[in-house]
């Protein structure tokens, strides 16, 4: 256990730990000046056995029952966390495109690539870029007559698999090292779950139904449901390809999805780093390396007008006081007091990329224009 309501334990111990020596010590002096009323304090001990057996019975068993509750609820704690590093694998920042929900399309081109490895070459925490494609298309065993309908299908670069689990195990017979990235093409690596569904074997043929027609791949190893093959909440499912395998499927040549960063950390699980800070840090770093400073510029000039910081300050005094609507974005309260300096903060780039202040933005805009 890491915090307990929001503290860090080591805090919270040390704390504790200091109160109770504090509370040990004035019992101590206190009972040493008076003798007299620690021996009327202390009588009733033998006098009321049952009362005492039933106060420390009493205190055992909340004790007792508070220290499972904290020991169980660590564990799920824990089991969830653990179950999420073995999905993401060595991946600790991930990119996309937000475009898909605006106009349908979100590939991103070489150039996206390359920017983001200029944007992070030289950085020591990183220590890993892997471009791939990601998407769920049904898939099919011919010979069991089989189908699953939204398999998820990963096509990686395998020439980028720095920092990420190139080595993929299973135990079903002991354990297997594969590298994948000796996969050719017209073949697959499939996770377990995939292979119970479709009654695949090794050396079996696995069919994609896309687009451009039915494809067979020969299926060269079985693997556990972990990191790049690890599927979604959804579909646990699974194939890996090498990412032209993919690109030409979906006519999408030179072109990924999703670009996955890896990050240097404290070894956690077999294969799997981590450390939030560092995560965060890239992940700031790249949105800022992302963010077009011209219209940051012209947004923080319009945003220093006294009627927009006026209206920004109602909203905020309007949403402490709106307590049937706690959802909202944060960040529009961390804009405010970087509208006071004279050129755009990083923090004020940091809060304006945030979406839905961008959206609380543009409306509160358009309130005044009306």
């Amino acid at each position: 256990m890491e915090k307990l309501f929001g503290i860090e334990m080591d805090v919270l111990a040390i704390a504790l730990f200091s109160g109770m020596l504090v509370i040990i010590l004035v019992t101590i002096f206190l009972a040493a000046r008076n003798r007299v009323l620690i021996k009327l304090a202390l009588r009733n001990i033998p006098r009321r056995k049952a009362q005492t057996l039933l106060i420390i019975t009493g205190l055992m068993l909340s004790t007792t029952i508070i220290m499972a509750a904290l020991a169980i609820g660590d564990s799920i704690n824990s089991g969830i966390r653990l179950g999420a590093l073995y999905s993401l694998g060595g991946t600790d920042v991930r990119l996309s495109s937000p475009v898909f929900s605006r106009f349908g399309d979100n590939y991103l081109d070489e150039t996206v690539v390359d920017e983001v490895r200029s944007a992070l070459q030289g950085d020591t925490r990183v220590d890993g870029i892997l471009p791939l494609i990601r998407e769920k298309m049904p898939v099919i065993n011919e010979t069991s007559g089989k189908t699953v309908s939204d398999a998820v299908i990963v096509g990686a670069d395998l020439n980028s698999m720095n920092g990420f689990t190139d080595v993929l195990g299973t135990e079903e017979n002991g354990p297997i090292k594969i590298d994948i990235r000796n996969l050719q093409e017209g073949e697959t690596v499939i996770n377990k779950p995939l292979s119970d569904k479709l009654d695949l074997r090794i050396d079996d043929l696995l069919t994609l139904v896309s687009a451009t027609g039915r494809t067979q791949h020969k299926v060269v190893a079985i693997v556990d449901p972990v990191g790049l093959i690890g599927g979604t909440e959804s579909s646990r499912s699974s194939a890996l390809f090498p990412v032209k395998t993919v690109q030409r499927l979906f006519n999408r040549d030179a072109k990924y999805n999703i670009i996955e960063v890896s990050v240097t950390g404290d070894y956690v699980v077999e294969g799997v780093t981590y450390d939030e800070i560092k995560s965060e840090e890239v992940a700031k770093k790249l949105s800022l390396a992302f963010i077009n400073n011209q219209a940051v510029n012209e947004l923080f000039n319009l945003l220093k007008t006294p009627k927009v910081v006026k209206a920004i300050k109602s909203e905020l005094t309007e949403r402490e006081n709106d307590s049937s609507n706690p959802i909202f974005s944060d960040k529009l309260a961390d804009l405010l007091p970087e509208l006071d300096k004279d050129l755009p903060s990083d923090e004020l780039k940091m809060a304006i990329a945030d979406s839905l202040t961008q959206a609380k933005i543009l409306g509160l805009i358009e309130k005044l224009e009306d």
